[in-house]
């Protein structure tokens, strides 16, 4: 049986295409922020950043904790 995370309970396995995709959108604010400055533009850069760091950081740590688990079983046998 595979042990989950309560991240994984909650929101399910972080995908690293979403992530990619969601650190693209916050790409495409970023670049109207500076393009055309307003406070809108700006606010919404700074949101989708932070999220997009927020579902990258959560991929890494998924990728971490299964190469934890794989190597915690290896060891096991």
């Amino acid at each position: 049986m595979q042990r989950r995370s309560l991240l994984e309970r909650l929101i399910g396995k972080p995908l690293p295409w979403l992530a990619w995709g969601w650190a693209v959108i916050a790409l495409v604010w970023l670049v109207l922020a500076v393009v055309e400055p307003s406070r809108f533009h700006m606010q919404m850069a700074v949101l989708w950043i932070i999220l997009a760091a927020v579902q990258i950081g959560s991929v890494s740590y998924a990728r971490a904790q299964a190469r934890k688990r794989a190597r915690n079983a290896g060891d096991d046998s």
